[in-house]
């Protein structure tokens, strides 16, 4: 009778040690999964940082006057408004 008993203790300890050695290996993965997780969002963080400092700075230099002209006398060929041009503009909307 005491034999029984002692195997079935073998048997309870085995598969304790079964399940404790599972549940490290099972936490250690996942551990490394979210420790791969974070340092592929923090590469995508850096990508998207530098993306938008690229994009704020060329709004920024779409914004400056002197490109802002050149691009209206260039794409639009619109001319500065002199005194001649606005007296120009003045008669011919009241004639027309």
């Amino acid at each position: 009778m005491n034999w029984i008993i002692g195997d079935w203790l073998r048997i309870l300890v085995i598969a304790g040690l079964v399940c404790a050695t599972t549940g490290y290996v099972w936490v250690k993965v996942q551990i490394s999964e979210a420790a791969m997780g974070i340092a592929q969002a923090r590469e995508v963080s850096v990508t998207l940082r530098e993306e938008h400092a690229k994009l704020e700075a060329a709004v920024d230099m779409a914004q400056r006057p002197g490109l802002v002209r050149g691009r209206a006398v260039r794409e639009l060929h619109m001319v500065d408004a002199t005194t001649q041009t606005m007296s120009e503009l003045m008669v011919g909307g009241i004639d027309g």
